[in-house]
């Protein structure tokens, strides 16, 4: 199946056409498919069911027309035939008006796990975090051993480069979760702190039910979201 995770780093919403092909050469045109992906979101998407499918281009739009650009592979194997087929993220980003895309290889967890509810069916131990600011991060994840928040157990910091995801392990154990996290941006300008107090709460349910962790930053505060992803083979 051909899928890819498509990130979109802007502050717009993008209108994303998908140039395909059946097979290895670019002239095996195989149509077009479009979506919407919001400002600082991901989403995934399947292009096609079999395995002889891959893409020739990718047009990105501003959903309000005033941004657009167009990469198309002319010949297999270049550069951006590499970028475009040879990973599992499509990381899009806008500096100076202008769109550009890097492609990334994203492990992430298997369709079905981590379904909402109560925390203990959370995956603990082991998230993805996402990075989807401009800033180099400093995070620091406060741990717990059990349902209950005053059962700490420590904490863990790691450095995030921006516009980078990296999957983070903090607990080897069936019930470790997460009381909060700290972000502080590498430069020292931006800080936020959030911690739970009581189990099942938002902030409680947003930590420990979702696999993936992703922050973004608007008007100079960290906002920080919880999803569900699935894994592709890198």
């Amino acid at each position: 199946m051909a899928k890819k995770l498509f990130t979109n780093l802007t502050s717009s919403d993008l209108e994303i056409t998908l140039h395909i092909r059946a097979g290895d050469m670019p002239d095996k045109n195989a149509g077009t498919v479009s979506f919407t992906v919001e400002a600082n979101d991901s989403e995934w998407m399947t292009y096609g069911d079999e395995v002889n499918i891959y893409l020739n281009g990718i047009t990105l739009a501003a959903s309000d027309g005033s941004i657009e650009k167009t990469f198309l592979t002319i010949e297999r194997a270049t550069e951006l035939d590499d970028r475009l087929n040879r990973r599992n993220n499509i990381q899009i980003t806008c500096q100076q008006g202008s769109y550009n895309f890097v492609g990334k290889n994203v492990l992430t967890l298997e369709p079905g796990c981590n379904e909402a509810g109560d925390p203990a069916q959370g995956n603990a131990g082991e998230k993805l975090f996402s990075n989807l600011t401009h800033h180099d991060l400093n995070i620091t994840l406060y741990i717990r051993e059990g349902d209950l928040p005053k059962n700490t157990a420590g904490t863990l910091t790691f450095a995030l480069a921006s516009d980078e995801a990296q999957l983070i392990t903090y607990g080897d154990a069936t019930n470790i979760y997460l009381n909060g996290i700290e972000i502080d941006s590498a430069n020292g300008t931006i800080e936020k702190i959030l911690i739970t107090l009581e189990r099942g709460n938002q902030l409680d349910t947003l930590l420990n039910t979702n696999n993936t962790i992703e922050i973004s930053l608007r008007e100079g505060s960290f906002n920080v979201y919880g999803k569900k992803s699935v894994r592709l083979t890198n």
